[in-house]
């Protein structure tokens, strides 16, 4: 079955404080469609408007493609310049593929509508205001998420254990994967084993680091959080049982 593959970017950030780093996760969302062969001549001419060949199959991945965490200390206008730095990287602007039942892939045109920059979710609780302000002076559009306690999300926030479930659940589902190449990953990896969830003495379910930081984690599960629930659809995928956490 042939695939119709749109890739574009996502970076989460979680800000630190004086015992906390703050970090950066860029995240690749693929959001695939499988296509039958008529339609893949059909796209492939680009001669029918895409609505019309694609099917209504959408599996949406998400691709864990880099971790940043900072030295303890670091500015914030020195994290907001790295994030200006990421976002305009050549490396993670949107593309399309498709690719044949032989895995031969073709570039495709960009389709219209097609974010042309990664999107920035940002933490932002406690320091966030200023780093959210500063993003916008220059030229950033970033979308603050206030992290709570609390039981339902809000406007612009939402409780810690609803942005974590997000992620738990796509990665329950195997739609997030990892690149072998990450330089943080044992970290990060780390950090995930020292998660924990549990009840708080009123009943709430809590997520907390036993121990150590949870900064690289909160840092990957803003964006998945934003993609899954703010975005309008919420797209279903079944599993494959060959399923490798680690991406190509």
């Amino acid at each position: 079955m042939a695939k119709y593959i749109d890739s574009t970017y996502m970076l989460g950030v979680d800000l630190g404080q004086r015992r906390d780093p703050s970090c950066i996760s860029v995240i690749e969302v693929q959001r695939i469609r499988d296509i039958g062969q008529m339609n893949l001549r059909m796209l492939a001419t680009l001669s029918y408007p895409r609505h019309m060949v694609l099917t209504r199959s959408l599996n949406k991945i998400y691709v864990l493609r880099d971790l940043k965490q900072f030295k303890l200390g670091t500015s914030y206008t020195d994290v907001s310049q790295e994030i200006n730095k990421l976002v305009h990287d050549s490396a993670i602007q949107p593309k399309s593929v498709l690719e044949d039942d032989k895995g031969i892939t073709k570039v495709m045109e960009l389709p219209v509508g097609t974010p042309r920059l990664p999107e920035l979710v940002l933490d932002q609780s406690g320091v966030g205001g200023p780093v959210m302000d500063y993003c916008r002076e220059i030229g950033l559009t970033p979308m603050g998420i206030v992290i709570t306690n609390g039981e339902r999300p809000h406007q612009n926030s939402a409780p810690k254990k609803d942005i974590v479930s997000a992620f738990l659940l796509a990665y329950e589902q195997q739609r997030f994967k990892i690149a072998r190449h990450l330089e943080l990953l044992p970290q990060f990896v780390y950090q995930l084993q020292q998660f924990k969830g549990g009840l708080s003495d009123s009943g709430r379910a809590t997520y907390e680091a036993a121990k150590g930081h949870d900064d690289l984690i909160l840092a990957v599960c803003l964006p998945l959080w934003y993609s899954e629930v703010v975005e309008e659809h919420t797209p279903h995928f079944a599993p494959n049982r060959s399923f490798n956490i680690f991406a190509r």
